[in-house]
Formats: C-alpha cells, sequence, structure tokens
C-alpha cells in the first residue's frame, strides 16, 4: 500500500472546504469539501477499494507503505500514518468511515492528534495517476526478479489476446497475478506490461507487491492489478 500526500492542487483550488469538528479523546477534526461541480461520493465503491488494501498476518499495514492511495471506480482514498507505525486493520476503517459519515456527499479530510490522517473523494475529482504508485506487502515472502520476469513473459506478445480475471503466471519462485477491477475479462500483452512492471520492481525489489493499471480492462471500469509474489508463499 502507498502513496500520494495531500490533495491534489487542482482539487484544492476546486473546492470549498468547511470544517466540522467533533470533539473528544481520539477523535478526528473533519474537513469536508464542497465543490463547484456536482461529484457524488459513493459509499460501496469506497468500501470496495478498503478491499483492496493488503493486510499482514495479524491485519495490520506494514511499515514501508506511507502515504498510500487506493481506488475504486467513483471512490479514491488516501491515507496517511506516521514513520514506522503499523495500524491496526480495524483502525484503519474507523478513521476512513469518520470522513464517509461526515461527508457522505463529497467527501473530505479527516485529521488526529496521533499523527494519522484519511482523505475521501469521487475518482472525478482528483488525479488518477496517484493510483499507479507500486505498493510493497508487508507479508515477507521473497522471489528471485529473474523468475518474475520469466513469469511475465509468459502473457505473450499478443496485445489482442483475451484473459479471464483473475489469471496466474508463475516461473520458478514466482508468480504474477493480473485482475481486472470489475472481474471482466481483459486483453493485454507482455509489452505493455513490462514498464509498469519494472516500476514495481524497483520500488519492491524481490517483495511481493501489486500496481494499479488504468488500461487494458475490456469491462466497464477501466483498471486491473498487476501483483507478484514468491509462488511457495503459505
Amino acid at each position: 500500500m502507498k502513496q500520494v500526500h495531500l490533495l491534489p492542487a487542482t482539487l484544492a483550488t476546486a473546492c470549498l472546504v468547511y470544517s466540522s469538528v467533533v470533539q473528544g479523546e481520539g477523535h478526528p477534526s473533519v474537513n469536508c469539501y464542497t465543490s463547484r461541480k456536482y461529484e457524488q461520493l459513493n459509499t460501496t465503491d469506497c468500501l470496495r477499494a478498503l478491499e483492496t488494501i493488503v493486510w499482514d498476518e495479524n491485519l495490520n499495514l506494514d511499515t514501508i507503505s506511507n502515504p498510500f492511495t487506493v481506488g475504486y471506480a467513483d471512490c479514491m482514498i488516501k491515507i496517511e500514518k506516521p514513520k514506522r507505525q503499523k495500524p491496526k486493520r480495524d483502525h484503519v476503517l474507523d478513521i476512513v468511515a469518520d470522513v464517509i459519515k461526515s461527508c457522505p456527499s463529497r467527501g473530505g479530510l479527516s485529521g488526529y492528534s496521533h499523527g494519522m490522517s484519511a482523505q475521501v473523494f469521487p475518482s472525478s475529482a482528483g488525479d488518477l495517476s496517484d493510483l499507479n504508485i507500486p505498493v510493497c506487502s508487508a507479508r515477507r515472502c521473497q522471489y528471485e526478479a529473474r523468475d518474475c520476469s520469466s513469469a511475465l513473459d509468459l502473457v505473450g506478445p499478443d496485445a489482442d489476446r483475451v484473459y479471464l480475471s483473475p489469471s496466474s503466471f508463475t516461473s520458478g519462485n514466482c508468480t504474477i497475478t493480473l485482475a481486472t477491477n470489475d472481474d471482466s475479462p481483459f486483453a493485454v500483452s507482455s509489452s505493455f506490461l513490462r514498464p509498469t512492471y519494472d516500476k514495481l520492481v524497483k520500488r519492491c525489489d524481490s517483495d511481493p507487491g501489486w500496481v494499479y493499471i488504468s488500461a487494458g480492462n475490456t469491462g466497464r471500469i477501466d483498471g486491473m492489478r498487476l501483483s507478484t509474489q514468491g509462488s511457495q508463499c503459505p
């Protein structure tokens, strides 16, 4: 899980912000966005976005991924946490829920005294390129980088070949999985995936990880994920 800092400048200048401050220990200050446009936050999509987060075996975030962005269809979520901390899954879900409950229309930003923050807003109001930053998994199950490169070659050179979602490709001790956001079939080639794969390897080295690709989908939602992990991982 990774990436992205505060609200993109284009969104910040387009929005008027009001504060809804909830008093009490552990409660956030929530700033809700109001926009001249009529973007609408889709709560169901936000919940689906949260499902894409990869947790460790104790249901914690890893210490590496910070800040990070996840998204699904019409909802984007950015979460920032203090360095070297591993917040629990329930805690992360709670800080996102604070924004959704306080700002159900346009979304907003919650801030906590302990240093965590969550930003939730419609995809149409933000920069989808924020989602294209690789996320390294908290799981430690390494593989040989050359095995993953060989697994990627198994996708093949034919850009018109259609695969089912998810589809996995294994070589040696590495498995690459491709999955679309809406589980629709997809057409893609190894040469198309190579630059995105190289970006994932550069960031995560030989640790498992995934990266969002805003293309390659034949279904309703234009997006898919490329993930890597050791094929012997439990």
